[in-house]
């Protein structure tokens, strides 16, 4: 067997901190143990990983955040952590390049020093790849579009190890495949590059209701939602527990200021006095 030898760490079942590394934040897939999770500092140290992969006949898969719903970035065999690699740089024609294992917090953080965002999604750990190779819905998507859309252009370790910049010129195919398929079945993706959008003042959307007649509520909102403007996202949520009410949440964002968001959002409180819920203005 190939000896691995990276710059980073290499963890196997029987490392000091192994537990707690191999573990995604989705819990569905805390469980699974792979044979060795790679902690890697450089895009040298993903090349060693694929390439040592190839040659133990090893499944690999990359990691960013963790939190994949379908469970691609956890695996009996090699889990690629990519955490190391999350640094953010903006250039002066608005274009950030970020690394692929940085998170929406720190993406955040860093576009807003210089007035720019992305519409990417609400969690603080969220892996800024993997949500972009997934498509990427956020609150700013219905006027600036998945994070996909933003997409510029993106660095990738292909499975024989070699590395490729692509863009809309170079590699065009990969790039297209890149923005919303998904996966890390093109290659790992070790740094992309945004076409950074304005960052907007928002407001907060929040109505909770405790007690409700559900099929009235839905109603109104089904016949609210289809035409609310684009500055404006915002979900319904119902929840059910056993002996207890249900519980319907009405949350999200709009960059809209405050007084035509409130004028907006009476075209669905403004029904039938218990739709109203806690809104900040008296019903």
């Amino acid at each position: 067997m190939p000896d691995l030898a990276v710059d980073g760490e290499v963890f196997t079942p029987s490392s000091p901190g192994y537990d707690a590394i191999r573990r995604p934040v989705n819990a569905a897939f805390q469980d699974v143990r792979p044979a060795l999770v790679v902690r890697c500092r450089s895009v040298t140290d993903v090349v060693a990983t694929v390439r040592y992969a190839a040659a133990t006949g090893q499944r690999l898969v990359p990691r960013g955040g963790g939190h994949c719903f379908a469970g691609r970035s956890s695996t009996d065999g090699i889990v690629l952590d990519l955490s190391g690699l999350d640094g953010i740089s903006m250039a002066d024609n608005r274009i950030s390049t970020i690394g692929a294992g940085a998170r929406l917090a720190q993406v955040y953080a860093a576009l807003h020093a210089h007035g720019r965002t992305l519409p990417a999604g609400c969690g603080p750990t969220v892996g800024i790849a993997g949500l972009t190779l997934g498509g990427g819905i956020g609150l700013l998507g219905r006027v600036y579009g998945l994070t996909c859309d933003r997409l510029a252009g993106a660095q990738v370790v292909l499975a024989d190890g070699s590395v490729v910049d692509c863009d809309h010129e170079r590699e065009p195919d990969l790039f297209w495949a890149l923005r919303g398929a998904g996966g890390g079945q093109f290659g790992v993706v070790t740094s992309l590059r945004f076409d950074t959008v304005p960052e907007p003042v928002t407001t907060r959307i929040e109505a909770r209701w405790s007690d409700v007649a559900v099929d009235e509520l839905v109603a109104a909102w089904q016949d609210w939602a289809p035409d609310a403007p684009d500055e404006i996202t915002v979900n319904l949520t119902l929840e059910s527990e056993p002996g207890a009410p249900v519980r319907a949440t009405l949350f999200g964002a709009t960059t809209l200021a405050e007084a035509p968001a409130r004028e907006l959002l009476r075209g669905l409180t403004d029904r039938p006095c218990e739709l109203r819920g806690d809104l900040p203005y008296p019903c």
